[in-house]
């Protein structure tokens, strides 16, 4: 029951820090837009995979309104976001430099509220290590 109202408490924090609210149906109140994930049963790799996705749609946008960088990295960058995510999807594959490879660990480090040690986060270069890591750092 302990840890319940553990992770009660972190979804409440969070949506408050967050500021994001949904109207639940037939409840009348508001809760997290978010709350299917702080109590989501799915599986650890499409988490995962959903928080990369997330993080690619965000990069992508930012892509699209930045206007001052090269042309031909723009473009080559925006058509490696659009492609589709899997357990074999390394970093390379998605142009991700050094900045977006600690945003998309922070958008995983937030999707199941564990941090990451930097010792960790430095080797984790696809979907698949980061699946490895939470398995051995017991994460679910």
């Amino acid at each position: 029951m302990a840890a319940m109202a553990g992770l009660v408490r972190t979804c409440l924090s969070r949506s408050l820090r967050q500021g994001a609210f949904s109207r639940l149906s037939g409840f009348g109140a508001s809760a997290p837009s978010w709350q299917y994930r702080c109590f989501s049963a799915a599986p650890r790799q499409e988490r995962v995979i959903a928080a990369v996705e997330r993080y690619m749609k965000a990069r992508k946008d930012d892509l699209l309104r930045d206007s001052d960088s090269g042309a031909e990295n723009r473009e080559e960058s925006l058509k490696a976001l659009d492609k589709t995510v899997s357990v074999e999807t390394r970093w390379e594959e998605l142009k991700f430099d050094d900045i977006d490879k600690v945003e998309v660990l922070l958008e995983v480090e937030d999707e199941f509220s564990h941090v990451i040690p930097d010792a960790d986060a430095d080797s984790i270069n696809s979907v698949q290590e980061i699946l490895s890591y939470l398995d051995k750092a017991g994460v679910n």
